[in-house]
């Protein structure tokens, strides 16, 4: 039986790539749209030919609906996800999990009390280069160093709700840095130190107090061997680059959006395979969503993510408070330890 989904927040997220995964999904029905603006949801409504709306509350007095993709501002999410929850619905939420690691508990605890499958859509993992890297990552021998960079170059870093650190949680970190954030703990699990030091009011005469620009020191330690990490997440840059780059005692692996690299222990190029993105890791994404929802055993991946918002918040702590944060030894993240350290590492 297909699924009855709601679309909530039609910017370009959703509209450009979960409304047409969802279209192409055989056991998908999209019935409803909701947007705060009520010309935008009636205008995606039309087109699509389903009902419209302004306020998910009145959407869920008038629809019956099994899951929401929710794409909407930071700030705008908790209590769209708390309404959805408390009536049982089934969601996929565009990332971060949430704007703190205490809103990130709260939600976890409440979709765990209502039983709601919460999955939160990072789409780099459905990306085919990023999950050939265990393909490769046993031809590189033992770790011992990591390094991924993301960066913009954004003209206009005072404008809209990206500008306030109460409406978007912060800057080049939670946001942007996701994506690596997210990797990394995939890969490798969460790191035992992680330091950093945010920059901010980089772009002269511009009004902004999120981070602009952010370097990330982690380390993790295997026995009495430490491999170290890095990262440069920056909206400010010259140019764009995004990359990760792991680094082994007999080789090497770059990851790319669109390509991965293996080079030997001389650093000399030895195979590439390029990828090109063709949308199927977005597809893929909202079709692992629809399949988990008939799954007993599947909850949603929000258990996953709450170790990238341990890592934010670590990286937080460490620039305010000037120092190492151990998060596998800090009170603060005992309870919510759910460390998924891959063989290999």
């Amino acid at each position: 039986m297909s699924k009855r989904i709601a679309f909530i927040g039609l910017g370009k997220q959703n509209t450009k790539d979960h409304l047409r995964a969802a279209q192409n999904n055989p056991d998908a029905e999209i019935v409803c749209v909701c947007d705060n603006d009520q010309l935008t949801a009636t205008k995606w409504g039309q087109e699509l030919g389903v009902n419209s709306y302004s306020s998910v509350e009145e959407m869920l007095r008038n629809e019956t609906i099994d899951a929401a993709v929710v794409a909407v501002p930071h700030f705008v999410y908790r209590e769209i996800l708390q309404q959805l929850i408390e009536n049982r619905v089934h969601i996929l939420k565009e990332k971060p999990f949430a704007m703190t690691l205490d809103d990130a508990k709260e939600m976890a605890d409440l979709a765990k009390k209502y039983d709601v499958k919460l999955s939160i859509a990072v789409q780099r993992k459905y990306n085919r280069v990023f999950q050939s890297y265990e393909e490769y990552a046993p031809r590189i021998g033992d770790l011992f160093s990591i390094h991924g960079e993301y960066t913009l170059n954004i003209d206009k870093l005072d404008d809209g709700w990206r500008a306030s650190k109460k409406l978007a949680g912060g800057g080049a970190v939670i946001d942007m840095g996701y994506h690596l954030l997210d990797l990394i703990t995939w890969y490798f699990g969460l790191p035992e130190r992680i330091s950093a030091d945010l920059g901010f009011h980089n772009r002269i005469s511009q009004n902004y107090d999120v981070e602009d620009t952010a370097k990330i020191q982690f380390a993790y330690m295997r026995g009495e061997r430490k491999i170290l990490g890095s990262l440069l997440l920056s909206r400010i840059y010259p140019q764009k680059d995004e990359g990760l780059f792991i680094y082994g005692t007999q080789g090497a692996i770059k990851l790319f959006k669109d390509r991965i690299e293996l080079y030997d222990d001389k650093r000399e190029l030895i195979e590439s395979k390029y990828i090109k993105s063709d949308g199927s890791d977005i597809a893929s994404q909202f079709d692992a969503f629809i399949k988990s929802l008939d799954s007993p055993d599947h909850a949603g991946n929000f258990m996953d993510h709450m170790d990238n918002m341990i890592f934010i918040d670590a990286i937080y702590r460490s620039d305010s408070e000037s120092r190492i944060i151990t998060p596998k030894n800090d009170e603060v993240y005992e309870s919510l330890m759910n460390s998924k350290t891959r063989e290999g590492l």
